[in-house]
């Protein structure tokens, strides 16, 4: 907000007058203005001048879209990828350590 502004009151007598003036003095000329506004407001915003004023300022700010690039990775070699095959495993099984039980020993905490 401006420092030096305030609020704003209406002239209620003032306003009165022009709504009267606009009244009893209606003529073809109100008419006349308000239909060129309409044309020009048509013309100015219609669907078709709105999606070219966008698209300039498309070109304008934003120059060349993302273009999709193909990525080629390189090959591996097949040493370190080899099937495996449904049947059997090449794969080492797993062994179970002995079978002695072991107990976990527990140590006071330190004072």
């Amino acid at each position: 907000m401006i420092k030096e502004s305030s609020w704003f009151y209406v002239a209620y007598g003032l306003a009165e007058d022009k709504f009267k003036q606009y009244y009893h003095s209606y003529n073809q000329s109100y008419t006349d203005k308000a239909e060129q506004l309409r044309l020009e407001n048509m013309e100015k915003f219609s669907l078709q001048s709105m999606d070219a004023k966008l698209w300039g300022i498309l070109d304008k700010y934003v120059p060349e879209f993302a273009v999709e690039k193909k990525i080629v990775l390189p090959k591996l070699r097949s040493s370190f990828m080899q099937p495996i095959s449904s049947g059997s495993s090449s794969l080492p099984k797993p062994t179970l350590g002995s079978s002695k039980t072991y107990k976990a020993s527990v140590s006071p905490l330190p004072n």
